[in-house]
């Protein structure tokens, strides 16, 4: 029979490699969600905004309180999923983000951590974005879409078993294809685009530190 355990997750690093990241700082969101941690709930789901600077991102000497994603009671077989988005222009409030993380990460069912009760995250997962977007004063911001997921399989039993704290890396794959553009200008310019990222194919990781309570 499975063990029930509460975990914490905090965020410690990433790496993504999308065209433009090499390139100085760039804000994306990250989604991470729990698929299944515990009987009767479906989905739980955080969201922070981070910076990645030259496409990495190391959080494992800020304080805690900026690392820490959730704690959450998990019990058998449980799923972690991963989505990082496109590129922000401002840091977008995290509970606003928690409310739309459920069309990013692809699910239905989402609870906002600790605020929505899990069938009311079904019903948010199929409103509109520009809807939700005006009903928390946010009607100016523009819809984050996933770049890069990525997800894994988790026991609860072995994650009982382990000393100390555990890191888990999910690797990422790019949600579309990606190209770049020639400088040159005019009709021609869409032509001569390049493909550099099939969709599919590896385009980063994003590291975790798994700790049982």
């Amino acid at each position: 029979m499975a063990r029930d355990k509460i975990i914490e997750i905090t965020l410690e690093k990433a790496r993504i490699s999308l065209p433009g990241d090499a390139r100085g700082a760039t804000k994306r969101v990250i989604f991470v969600s729990l698929v299944c941690p515990r009987p009767r709930v479906g989905r739980v789901v955080e969201a922070k905004t981070v910076e990645f600077k030259g496409g990495v991102l190391d959080m494992t000497k800020d304080l805690w309180t900026d690392r820490v994603l959730m704690k959450e009671l998990v019990s058998g077989r449980f799923g972690l999923r991963v989505a990082v988005s496109d590129r922000v222009a401002q840091p977008l409030d995290s509970d606003f983000l928690r409310l739309v993380g459920s069309s990013l990460l692809k699910v239905a069912g989402t609870a906002a951590h600790g605020a929505v009760a899990d069938n009311v995250g079904a019903d948010l997962a199929r409103v509109p974005f520009s809807v939700l977007s005006k009903m928390v004063g946010k009607g100016k911001v523009k819809e984050p879409k996933t770049a890069a997921s990525g997800a894994m399989d988790l026991l609860t039993d072995p994650l009982l078993e382990m000393k100390g704290a555990k890191t888990l890396k999910v690797d990422l794959e790019a949600e579309r294809d990606f190209y770049v553009m020639p400088k040159s200008k005019g009709a021609a310019r869409a032509k001569k685009r390049r493909r550099v990222l099939k969709k599919g194919e590896p385009c980063g990781s994003v590291t975790f530190k798994v700790e049982v309570g």
